[in-house]
């Protein structure tokens, strides 16, 4: 065959460059139409296929979900863009909720506020003191009405202005060096009320840790070991007349201030104190005397009624501290439970007490000056002996149960008078001496 006529049959056979170009575009057009079908039959997913085990830098590039997917899947970020992303995010959600990246928080319901309603002060003046006591009692279960009957009745209307004249101005007692006779003399008396009330005093020790020499030697600088009886005034009218009627002084006297403001502040916790104990008892305090000093305090050891919760008993019967062995027990449960003594103080550390007292004397000379507290009860800053006098036997030792007394009364001399009564009354009764 000649050569003419095989380039015939060859441009016949082969189609010419137009015929391609459309069978290439027909099959491109086939190929997009029938493949997804047989994917999605074959229940392969789209992404996966095209790239399937791809990097994840590859997946970015994978074309967008269709219209209708509801929600984007969001790919991964390069960790340069990862901070411009969340700050995006957080500017998005401030924008939103107005309250930065917090979401936010349902509303709360504030609480309700308890009122009586009525006015209480008896005295028709400083209201608010009277609707913080109620609020107080009726948080601890006191009903509401009882609350209001106490103050509307005229045994709440009968003043007395004994404390708050004697409380204007303010007295500190000074320490005192005792002769060595009196303060024996004292150690005899205590010996020979431990001796009456040994198996009081017994458990006392046992179940509190409280030394009985010291627990006694309070109950002597109080009322005498429970024979000062004179009480000329009733508890509830000292504490309702100090609530209702002190007034408290400019703010510009500062300390005048602030003490009158704690002094009020405690005649209020000690009067929901004692309304608190005559509820819980069933006691008519509208009708009950409760003798007391001109300060409100009540019983053999004089407690504060703002301590009441700490009377205890262990007869069964109800506690009352004008009885001894009920008093005695108190004591301990008050200043084991509120005032930190936690064990046994080794009197024989004492053994300086007369020589420290001596010092303490001069020490006292100076003002905000004490034995062992850095801080005042109204805040200001105080100058601790038991810093200064470092050279003292034991006296780190004994500056560690100081303030336990000082918390019961906040007097350095009323302390150290404990301390040396205690010291003596011990060495009499271990035979010491």
């Amino acid at each position: 065959m000649d050569k003419t006529r095989l380039q015939e049959r060859t441009q016949f056979i082969t189609p010419p460059p137009s015929y391609n170009k459309i069978l290439r575009a027909w099959g491109v057009k086939l190929a997009v139409l029938i493949l997804p079908v047989m994917i999605m039959s074959c229940g392969i997913k789209y992404d996966n296929l095209l790239n399937p085990g791809g990097s994840e830098n590859q997946q970015q590039s994978h074309p967008a979900r269709p219209a209708d997917q509801s929600k984007e899947i969001p790919t991964a970020e390069p960790e340069s863009e990862k901070g411009a992303s969340a700050d995006k995010t957080k500017e998005t959600l401030e924008a939103d909720s107005g309250k930065g990246t917090s979401p936010e928080k349902p509303k709360e319901i504030p609480p309700v506020e308890i009122h009586s309603g009525t006015p209480l002060s008896p005295y028709g003046k400083h209201e608010a003191r009277y609707q913080s006591i109620f609020k107080n009692l009726v948080k601890q279960g006191m009903k509401q009405d009882r609350i209001i009957e106490i103050f509307s009745s005229e045994r709440a209307k009968v003043a007395d202005r004994t404390p708050i004249n004697r409380m204007k101005k303010r007295v500190t007692s000074k320490a005192r060096v005792r002769s060595k006779k009196q303060v024996v003399s004292v150690a005899k008396q205590i010996n020979k009320h431990l001796n009456k009330y040994k198996k009081t005093y017994d458990i006392l020790e046992s179940k509190y840790n409280l030394n009985r020499e010291i627990a006694a030697a309070i109950l002597y600088k109080e009322t005498s070991l429970g024979r000062f009886k004179n009480w000329k005034h009733n508890a509830f009218t000292v504490l309702n007349s100090i609530v209702g009627l002190m007034e408290l002084p400019d703010e510009n006297e500062e300390r005048r201030h602030k003490r009158a403001k704690r002094i009020v502040s405690t005649a209020q916790r000690s009067l929901e104190g004692l309304l608190l104990y005559c509820d819980k008892y069933e006691i008519d305090v509208l009708k009950k005397n409760f003798p007391s000093s001109f300060a409100g305090a009540i019983g053999f050891p004089q407690f504060l009624p703002m301590y009441m919760e700490y009377v205890i008993t262990n007869d069964g019967k109800m506690p009352n501290l004008n009885n001894m062995h009920h008093a005695i027990l108190s004591m301990g449960n008050l200043f084991n439970q509120r005032f930190e003594w936690g064990k046994m103080m080794d009197l024989d550390k004492l053994e300086a007490i007369d020589r420290i007292k001596e010092h303490y004397k001069i020490y006292d000379e100076q003002k905000n000056v004490t034995f062992c507290m850095r801080e005042h009860l109204d805040g200001y800053p105080l100058k601790p002996f038991v810093d200064v006098y470092t050279h003292i036997p034991h006296i780190d030792y004994i500056g560690k149960f100081a303030p336990s007394i000082m918390h019961y009364n906040f007097s350095s001399a009323y302390t150290l008078d404990v301390l040396q009564y205690a010291y003596h009354a011990n060495r009499i009764r271990t035979g010491k001496r």
